[in-house]
């Protein structure tokens, strides 16, 4: 799970984020983004995988200078990425 700066605020600090995940079951997960990297657009906040069955959550925050190509790099997933817009 990662989140991504495109326009408005300058960078994370000035983001004052929080991130905050209600799992079925087991207490809420509150992630703050508050160890920014001024020089990066893209934070991954945590990793949801299935273990088991059961789908575990790894805190990452890790700040990537780029953005979601550069993420799928970084962790290797080997996706296919082309412009879009909303």
């Amino acid at each position: 799970m990662f989140t991504f700066i495109y326009e408005g605020v300058p960078n994370w600090a000035s983001a004052d984020g929080i991130v905050t995940l209600f799992p079925a079951s087991g207490p809420e997960i509150e992630v703050r983004l508050d160890e920014p990297d001024p020089q990066a657009r893209t934070c991954v906040i945590a990793m949801l995988e299935n273990r088991g069955g059961d789908l575990v959550v790894d805190r990452e925050m890790r700040y990537i200078r780029g953005g979601q190509s550069d993420v799928d790099r970084a962790y290797g997933w080997g996706m296919q990425w082309a412009r879009g817009s909303k």
